[in-house]
């Protein structure tokens, strides 16, 4: 019964030390970040939510077209078979129009997001300017914009 004892408290033991050792790590790396580097890394969360609240929005914009379809196919099905189950579903036809909604309003966020990356990156200067990631950064801003033209020529399309 010791034996059984004595090997719980040696992994109890083991268990706080190694509880200690990170507890330590932690309050060595918390000491060694500036507030200005914690309020860059508090920013970089905000944008990280944000990208995935857009992609969410994408997800959700995509399974609402998936089921427009599938509407629309129920539709073509009721002509051949002469029956009337696309009336179960409900009209589904403002669909595309809600999710380019959506799709525009993403496209907008990332355009932002992007944009800021740019800013950032072309502001930097000495040793901290990275020409390579300027032009990256340059290159992203041009590919967003045109897909934001894109998505608001669709809506163009859709609403006329």
């Amino acid at each position: 019964m010791k034996k059984s004892n004595s090997k719980k408290e040696a992994k109890i033991n083991k268990k706080n030390n190694c509880y200690k050792k990170n507890n330590e790590n932690s309050n060595n790396n918390s000491s060694s970040t500036t507030e200005e580097e914690k309020a860059e890394l508090l920013n970089q969360i905000g944008i990280l939510d944000l990208s995935l609240f857009g992609v969410y929005l994408i997800i959700y914009a995509s399974i609402l077209n998936i089921k427009y379809l599938e509407w629309q196919k129920v539709q073509i099905l009721d002509q051949l078979n002469e029956s009337n189950y696309s009336d179960l579903i409900g009209d589904l036809s403002e669909v595309p129009k809600n999710a380019n909604i959506i799709y525009l309003f993403v496209t907008s966020i990332f355009t932002g997001v992007i944009f800021n990356n740019y800013r950032t990156a072309s502001s930097q200067t000495g040793d901290e300017r990275n020409e390579k990631e300027i032009e990256n950064a340059y290159k992203s801003v041009i590919a967003i914009l045109l897909i934001l033209l894109g998505t608001t020529i669709n809506f163009e399309v859709l609403h006329s």
